[in-house]
C-alpha cells in the first residue's frame, strides 16, 4: 500500500497525540523507574529531582523543536531538521542513525520488553524458568509481526494506538492513585518518611538516573516523520508535541509519586506490598496489572514501528543506504520497502544483543544498551537547537518564531549536553576506571545472578558510541565505491551528497 495525500488525511491531531503518548507512557515508567530507585538509594528527594529535571530537559528540548521548524520531506523527521539547519552531510549521518542505529535498537529492546511482559503473565511462577534466548526470539517475532501489521494497514494500526494509549491510562492510574492513598494511610511506608530506609542524596544517583528517564521521555520527535501524513502539520506536529509531552510529565510525576509512597520502583511492586497480608488479591492484582502493562508496551511497540517505517522509507528514497538502488528497482510499494529494510535492521541488531545476553542469560545488556541510542541523541538535539539559537542571530534559516524560545532554548542546550557529559566524561570513563568492579544498575524481569560491573558498562557504551559514529561513514564508503566503480566523477551531485 503506497502512502498517499489522501490516506494520510486519516492522522488528525488526537491521532497524533495518540501516537506520541503512545510511544513515550508506558514503557520506561513499567521498565525504567525501578533504575531510578536503585540509583538514587531510594531516596525520595533523589528520585524526584532526577524525574523533575529530565522532564525539563525533555520539555525544553521538545518546545525548542516547535520552532526549528519541520522539513517537507515525508519521513525525514530529525534527519530532515538536521538538514535544514546544519547541512546536507549532517543530516545525511543523522537520517541513517536515526533509522538504522536508534529505532533499530530501541524499537527491538521495546520488542524484547514486550517478550519478557508476556513471559511474565505465563510463567508467574518463579520456579518456571525460561532462558533468556527463548525470550529474545519471542522479541523477535513479536516485532516481525508488528512492521507486517502497520505495512497492512495504517488504519487499523493508529486504531490500535488510540486504543491502547486510553487502556494504558488505568493501570498507570491505578498505581498512582493506590501508592498515594495507600501512602498517606500508612505514612511508615513512605520514603519520605525520615526513619524509612535510604540513601543520602546524592548528586552522581540523580545524574547517573536520567539516560533511563530520558529513554522514558524519548520517541517524542517521531511524530514529525508522520508530518506528510497529518493535516496541516506546519501546525499540528508542534502542537502534538507540547500537548503530549505535557500530559506524559504530569502522568509520569504523578505515578512516581504513588511509587514513592510505598516505597516500590516497580509498578507491581505497589499491589504487592498493598496486598501483603493477601495472596490471592496480590496475585490477581499482579496477573492483571501485567496483562495491562502487556497492552501499553505493545502500543509503543506500534507507535515506534509505525515511525520507523517511514524513516527507513526515506532513508532508501534518498539513497542514504548502500543498496538503494535495489530497493528503488523493486516494482512494489513504498512501504513494502520500509519493511524490508526494517526487517533486515532489526535482525541485525537481534544477532547483536543475543551474543552476550544468550550467554549470560540475562536482560541486562538488552536494558543498559537501550539507554544509549536515546543517549546519543540527545545529544544530536542539544547541538540542532544550538544552531537553532544561533540562527536567531544569523538568520541563515526562515522558522516561525515561538515565543519564549530565546530563554527555553538554552535550557535545553545545557540540559542536552549535561546528559550525554556526565556518562560520557565520569560515569563510563573516570568512575569506571576508578572502580572497575562496581555493580551498575542494568537488568528488568530477567537480570540473572551475574553482576554488571561498570567496566563492562563503559566498554558497552563506548563500543556502541564508535558504532554511532562509524557506522554511517563505512556506510558511505560502500556507496562510494560503487559510484567509483561507476566511473562516476568527483563533481558528480550523488558522490558530492556523502559524508566522506
Amino acid at each position: 500500500m503506497s502512502v498517499s495525500v489522501k490516506t494520510a488525511k486519516k492522522i488528525g491531531l488526537f491521532s497524533a497525540i495518540s501516537i506520541l503518548i503512545g510511544s513515550v507512557i508506558g514503557i520506561g515508567i513499567f521498565f525504567k523507574n525501578n533504575t531510578v530507585f536503585q540509583n538514587n538509594d531510594n531516596n525520595a528527594i533523589g528520585v524526584l529531582i532526577s524525574w523533575i529535571l529530565a522532564s525539563v530537559i525533555s520539555l525544553a528540548a521538545a518546545y525548542s523543536f516547535s520552532e526549528l521548524g519541520l522539513n517537507h520531506r515525508n519521513g525525514s523527521g530529525i534527519g530532515g531538521v538536521v538538514e535544514k539547519h546544519l547541512g546536507h552531510k549532517f543530516g545525511r549521518f543523522i537520517s541513517f542513525n536515526n533509522s538504522f542505529f536508534y529505532f533499530g535498537i530501541l524499537n527491538l529492546a521495546v520488542a524484547i520488553f514486550s517478550a519478557e511482559s508476556i513471559v511474565n503473565i505465563f510463567m508467574e511462577n518463579q520456579s518456571i524458568t525460561i532462558h533468556f534466548a527463548a525470550i529474545m526470539t519471542i522479541g523477535l517475532a513479536l516485532i516481525f509481526i508488528f512492521v507486517v501489521f502497520n505495512y497492512l494497514s495504517l488504519k487499523w494500526s493508529t486504531i490500535f494506538q488510540v486504543v491502547s494509549t486510553i487502556l494504558k491510562f488505568l493501570p498507570l492510574s491505578m498505581v498512582a492513585i493506590a501508592g498515594l492513598v495507600y501512602g498517606i494511610m500508612h505514612p511508615n511506608l513512605s520514603l519520605f518518611n525520615p526513619s524509612s530506609e535510604h540513601g543520602s542524596l546524592s548528586i552522581n544517583g540523580i545524574l547517573s538516573s536520567i539516560p533511563a528517564i530520558l529513554f522514558a521521555y524519548d520517541s517524542f520527535l517521531g511524530v514529525a516523520s508522520l508530518q506528510g501524513e497529518m493535516e496541516n502539520p506546519r501546525k499540528k506536529v508542534p502542537l502534538t508535541i507540547v500537548v503530549g509531552m505535557g500530559i506524559c510529565i504530569i502522568m509520569y510525576l504523578f505515578i512516581t509519586i504513588g511509587q514513592i509512597m510505598v516505597n516500590s520502583g516497580t509498578a507491581g511492586g505497589v499491589f504487592q506490598i498493598i496486598f501483603a497480608n493477601n495472596p490471592v488479591a496480590a496475585h490477581a492484582f499482579s496477573v492483571f496489572i501485567n496483562v495491562f502493562i502487556l497492552i501499553c508496551v505493545l502500543g509503543v511497540l506500534n507507535s515506534l514501528v509505525l515511525v520507523s517505517l517511514r524513516t527507513n522509507l526515506y532513508a532508501v528514497k534518498h539513497r542514504i543506504y548502500y543498496g538503494y538502488w535495489w530497493f528503488n528497482k523493486m516494482n512494489t510499494s513504498d512501504l513494502k520497502i520500509g519493511m524490508i529494510v526494517a526487517l533486515f535492521i532489526y535482525t541485525f541488531w537481534w544477532i547483536i544483543l543475543m551474543i552476550p545476553s544468550a550467554i549470560l542469560n540475562t536482560d541486562a545488556f538488552v536494558d543498559g544498551i537501550s539507554n544509549f541510542p536515546t543517549l546519543f541523541m540527545f545529544a544530536i538535539y542539544g547541538t540542532v537547537i544550538l544552531k537553532g539559537f544561533i540562527n536567531r542571530f544569523d538568520k541563515r534559516v526562515h522558522v516561525i518564531k515561538m515565543p519564549g524560545f530565546m530563554f527555553i532554548a538554552p535550557i535545553a542546550i545545557i540540559g542536552c549536553y549535561l546528559a550525554f557529559g556526565y556518562q560520557f566524561f565520569y560515569f563510563f570513563s573516570i568512575n569506571a576506571f576508578l572502580h572497575p568492579f562496581e555493580k551498575i544498575n542494568w537488568g528488568l524481569f530477567k537480570a540473572g545472578t551475574y553482576t554488571i560491573k561498570a567496566y563492562m558498562g563503559s566498554i558497552c557504551f563506548l563500543t556502541m558510541l564508535l558504532a554511532f559514529s562509524v557506522l554511517p561513514l563505512i556506510n558511505d564508503s560502500l556507496i562510494k565505491l560503487r559510484y567509483k566503480k561507476m566511473n562516476l566523477p568527483k563533481n558528480n551531485l550523488l558522490v558530492k551528497e556523502l559524508i566522506i
